[in-house]
C-alpha cells in the first residue's frame, strides 16, 4: 500500500531538458509524493474507524435517557436507530476506496500521465474532502447529542463508551485535514501539469510562440 501512495516520479518534458522543465518534474514529483503521504494517513485512518466502529460502537450494553434505561443496543450513539453506526462503516468503507483511487492516478502521474489524469486526481481529491468534511460534522453532532453521565443522574459509568467516540471525532477530522493538503497537492500538480503543456505546445505567459521561419530574411 505504501509503494502505492508514495509512488510520485517526476515528469520530464520530450521538448529538451531546461531548468524550468527540471522544476516542474520536481513539482510533479513533490506533488505526486505529497498527496500519496496524505492519503496514506487517510487509509489508515479509516481502517481505525472501522475497527472501533466494530469492536467498541455496536452492539453495547449501557444506560439511556428514561425509559430506555440500561439495555443493549446496536449502535451506541442511540438506544433505538443503527443509523449512525452503520453511516460509519460507510465512511470508513469509502475513505478506503478514495484513497485506493487517489493512490494509483498518483502512479499514472508518475508514468507521465496527462492533463485529464491530472483532472481527476483533482476531482477526486475533492470529493474525497468533502466526505471527511461531512462526516467530521456528522459524528460531532451526535457526540455532542448524548447525555453525560450528570445529566442521567448517575456518578459512575454508564456504558456509553465516550472516548472512543471522541477517538471517532478526532480521527474524522485528522483525516479531513489530510484530505485538504491533498486537495492543496493535487491543485500544485495539476498547475505544474498546465503550463508543462503550454510549454511543450510552444506558449509562453498565454501568448503563443512565433511560428519557426527557415529564412529569417524575408
Amino acid at each position: 500500500m505504501g509503494l502505492i501512495l508514495l509512488a510520485g516520479a517526476p515528469v520530464e518534458s520530450n521538448t529538451g531538458g531546461g531548468n524550468s522543465m527540471k522544476g516542474l518534474g520536481v513539482l510533479f514529483g513533490s506533488a505526486a509524493g505529497g498527496t500519496g503521504i496524505c492519503q496514506f494517513f487517510v487509509f489508515a485512518i479509516s481502517i481505525a474507524v472501522l475497527c472501533i466502529n466494530n469492536y467498541q460502537l455496536t452492539d453495547v450494553y449501557a444506560y439511556y435517557s428514561p425509559p430506555y434505561g440500561w439495555r443493549s443496543v446496536s449502535c451506541a450513539y442511540s438506544p433505538t436507530s443503527i443509523t449512525a453506526c452503520n453511516y460509519l462503516y460507510a465512511v470508513g468503507v469509502f475513505g478506503l476506496l478514495f484513497s485506493l483511487a487517489i493512490g494509483f492516478l498518483q502512479i499514472a502521474i508518475g508514468k507521465g500521465g496527462g492533463m485529464g489524469t491530472h483532472v481527476a486526481n483533482t476531482v477526486l481529491n475533492c470529493m474525497n474532502l468533502c466526505w471527511w468534511l461531512a462526516a467530521s460534522v456528522y459524528f460531532t453532532v451526535k457526540f455532542n447529542d448524548l447525555p453525560t453521565p450528570a445529566e442521567l443522574g448517575l456518578d459512575g459509568n454508564t456504558g456509553i463508551p465516550y472516548n472512543y467516540m471522541r477517538a471517532v471525532d478526532a480521527l474524522s477530522f485528522m483525516a479531513f485535514t489530510f484530505a485538504l493538503l491533498s486537495v492543496v497537492a493535487s491543485v500544485l500538480g495539476l498547475v505544474g501539469a498546465r503550463k508543462a503543456w503550454k510549454e511543450d505546445h510552444g506558449y509562453e505567459l498565454g501568448k503563443r510562440a512565433p511560428l519557426y521561419n527557415p529564412n529569417p530574411r524575408t
